[in-house]
């Protein structure tokens, strides 16, 4: 069961927040009732008063901890929260339409209240650039070994260490992208380049251009390409294509910000594709196709059907009822530079991956309640054979929704 993977938090929450989005039809009145709610807090401070979590408000920054604790999703769902609390026929043709911003902000600005020091963790770690140094070294090293040897000999070399340190060194290219890794930008864009070295393919700026907007824009319809499309939703069916999907993974990360939301290319990318495609070329007239297949066979396979794989599906499909982002603190962080910690870098997005511990140990009351996926692997195996978990089980809002909200706060 799909419940297993989320750990028990003992939220006693409802999952009105799902249930916001019952019925595809009100999709058109979302954005007026999201106005209309952002206008009237105090019926809503109302609403949450009534919430279990405890009846003393002594101070204000209780009542708004108390408040968000409300409002958390279902930890630890039954299959009647899983379908008809939200609606079986919407998660099956639709996504999760919701009317509210995403979550982190609002969680940031609490726990930055409470806990202000949280701002000592901002910055930069130099320890991302000797792994990725180490790892470049590694992956060539292996690439030259075996120029020579058989395909079949390649796979599993492929899979385990080409696989995992790809995979790694994308974590490398994810740090770069948010400024973590150097203290300025441009060190940030070559230590991205140098990372791409070994998986073949020049990602590292364009990944960058639109990763941000995943952050800035989470769920919203045509702008956080990490959603999937309407398309895969709607033919990606059942657990011979889910397996199909997930093969192919990196390809349709690949293609569909180019079809979601089209970008010209930018100087940077193309310094970007001109130099990878040059080592590529030079790799392969030096040591051969077996090389190249090496390397992009470990990017392929690390990213699909690999256990550090699984953090696409991990982190924001809708494995519990409300639910948009999940965190996962097992021992596969050690190889994926902690992007385990995905509430925590969302809610932080400024503290490198050598931190993210640090922000759940120190305000923990915000997240020991959330749901948690405890294995990447059996999140693999649900994704796959759990029949209510689709393309269609990640959250969704409008843009103009956000715009409104937006100028609301700002007034």
């Amino acid at each position: 069961m799909t419940a297993r993977i989320v750990e028990k938090a003992g939220v006693a929450a409802s999952v009105a927040s799902a249930a916001s989005a019952d019925d595809a039809g009100v999709r058109a009145r979302k954005t007026a009732a999201a106005v209309a709610a952002a206008a009237a807090p105090a019926s809503s401070e109302r609403a949450c008063k009534d919430s279990t979590v405890g009846s003393s408000e002594s101070d204000d920054m209780s009542h708004r901890l108390k408040r968000f604790q409300h409002n958390a999703p279902t930890a630890n769902p039954s299959p009647a929260d899983l379908t008809d609390g939200y609606g079986a026929a919407l998660h099956k043709t639709d996504f999760h339409w919701v009317g509210t911003d995403e979550p982190h902000a609002s969680r940031r600005k609490l726990i930055l209240a409470k806990y202000p020091h949280i701002r000592d963790l901002y910055g930069y770690d130099h320890k991302t650039v000797w792994i990725t140094l180490g790892l470049v070294t590694l992956q060539l090293t292996m690439a030259y070994l075996l120029r020579n040897s058989s395909v079949w000999f390649i796979l599993p070399f492929a899979w385990a260490i080409s696989g995992s340190s790809n995979s790694c060194l994308n974590m490398v290219v994810h740090e770069c992208a948010h400024g973590l890794a150097l203290k300025y930008r441009p060190y940030n864009a070559v230590l991205g380049m140098i990372a791409n070295i070994p998986t073949c393919v020049p990602s590292s700026i364009t990944f960058r251009r639109y990763h941000l907007d995943h952050h800035t824009s989470q769920g919203v319809d045509g702008v956080d390409v990490d959603l999937p499309t309407d398309l895969e939703g709607k033919y990606v069916r059942g657990r011979f294509l889910k397996a199909l999907w997930l093969f192919f993974v990196p390809l349709f990360y690949t293609l569909r910000p180019m079809f979601v939301k089209p970008r010209s290319p930018i100087l940077a990318e193309n310094i970007n594709q001109a130099f990878i495609i040059t080592i590529d070329v030079l790799i392969y007239h030096f040591w051969g196709w077996r090389s190249l297949f090496y390397l992009f066979g470990g990017l392929w396979l690390g990213s699909s059907y690999h256990p550090s794989a699984a953090h696409f599906i991990a982190e924001h499909f809708e494995f519990a009822a409300g639910a948009e982002t999940y965190s996962y603190y097992g021992p596969l962080n050690n190889i994926m530079l902690n992007v385990g910690y995905h509430n925590e870098h969302h809610d932080f997005p400024y503290v490198p991956w050598t931190r993210l511990h640090k922000i759940r140990e120190a305000a923990p009351e915000f997240y020991s309640d959330l749901p948690q996926c405890r294995s990447w692997v059996r999140c693999i195996w649900d994704f796959v054979f759990d029949p209510k978990i689709t393309l269609y089980s990640r959250v969704k809002r409008e843009a103009r929704q956000k715009q409104l909200l937006a100028e609301l706060a700002a007034k």
